[in-house]
């Protein structure tokens, strides 16, 4: 049974489409099972580069490269507990907007005004009773992130966080 609240919670970026586009802020679901830790970010475009659009200038197609190039980076977006001896297995970037490959009126038909960019991330622990929080570095990459709101569920609980550039560590539920 958990494995299938585990998937319904990851399933991203439908599970996101009742949730209200702000700038600035970032959509998380975070779910452990097992010895994996499965991450799902969900993240406006404007809070990476400024604009939620194609670029149009040589700089906003520069922009749109260094936040790719940021964005799969994954060891540099989150850094589990040290203590829980994690390592990625797999990432998965989505941005067809900056990517130039979505069709023009399909990044989101009710509100073309807004895109996002996915990220998902898969660490396999080798402790992972000891995972007990997870660095949101992407802070660092992200000048323009001002929190992160975060949706867990784990085998100790589930739970709801926000995390702040200030104090950037995600609790699990303990």
């Amino acid at each position: 049974m958990f494995w299938l609240l585990t998937i319904c919670l990851l399933a991203a970026p439908a599970a996101y489409a009742g949730k209200a586009h702000t700038h600035g802020v970032a959509q998380l679901k975070l779910s452990v099972e097992a010895a994996q830790l499965n991450l799902a970010f969900e993240l406006p475009l404007d809070t990476l580069v400024g604009f939620e659009r194609a670029p149009r200038t040589p700089a906003e197609t520069e922009a749109a490269r260094v936040a790719l190039a940021r964005l799969r980076e994954a060891t540099a977006l989150v850094k589990p507990d040290a203590a829980a001896k994690c390592r990625l297995l797999g990432s998965q970037v989505q941005a067809q907007v900056l990517e130039g490959t979505a069709k023009p009126g399909t990044e989101r038909p009710a509100e073309p005004q807004h895109a996002d960019a996915s990220v998902s991330l898969t660490f396999e622990c080798e402790q992972i009773a000891q995972l007990g929080s997870v660095e949101l570095a992407l802070f660092d990459s992200f000048r323009r992130l001002e929190r992160v709101e975060a949706e867990m569920v784990t085998p100790k609980g589930q739970g709801k966080a926000t995390v702040r550039r200030a104090a950037k560590n995600l609790r699990l539920p303990r």
